[in-house]
């Protein structure tokens, strides 16, 4: 896998586990990973397409639910996220996350 590839995958990673961490979060041991998390994610919230964000990741939507909940193409829904994963890799990177 090539180291481009790679760092998709890992956000992608970060991202489904996202949720997973907020509830294993009880005595506040993962409050850097998810202060980092957050703040990558409020630097792309504004975008029109956050939602796909958060259907994808945190509701685990598959791609196809996605496209229909949102009357759009199927390859809209890949290229808008891929999209997202490269502003978030930006923020990410900056906060030590990849």
């Amino acid at each position: 896998m090539n180291k481009e590839k790679k760092i998709y995958k890992d956000i992608e990673s970060i991202l489904f586990s996202y949720k997973k961490y907020k509830g294993l979060n009880k005595n506040n041991e993962y409050d850097n990973l998810l202060k980092k998390i957050d703040i990558s994610l409020a630097m792309i919230k504004e975008s029109k397409n956050y939602k796909l964000i958060e259907m994808r990741y945190f509701k685990e939507m598959t791609y196809d639910e996605i496209a229909e909940k949102l009357h759009i193409d199927i390859r809209t829904v890949y290229y808008n996220k891929g999209r997202l994963i490269e502003k978030l890799r930006v923020h990410f990177k900056i906060l030590g996350l990849i």
